[in-house]
């Protein structure tokens, strides 16, 4: 529920800067233009695309347990029958 409540912040705040108040949209830029600068010119700043930047920024942890683990399996049947 609290995933809907924050779409509807950004999408309101978003329908705020495009529509009513085109000011509010000059410290968004500033902060982008800023960060993009940071990165560049930090001399140890991995390399990342726009997308996975927006993504890391976007993202909350997960709030339950989150169990990761590798399970080895056997597929020679599997490409013969392929």
């Amino acid at each position: 529920m609290t995933h809907l409540f924050r779409i509807a912040f950004y999408g309101a705040g978003v329908f705020y800067a495009l529509f009513i108040d085109q000011r509010a949209l000059i410290p968004f830029f500033a902060i982008v233009v800023a960060y993009f600068v940071g990165s560049a010119l930090l001399p140890g700043a991995k390399t990342l695309s726009i997308r996975k930047k927006f993504m890391q920024a976007t993202w909350t942890p997960p709030s339950e347990g989150n169990i990761q683990c590798r399970v080895p399996v056997r597929v020679e049947k599997v490409l013969k029958a392929i």
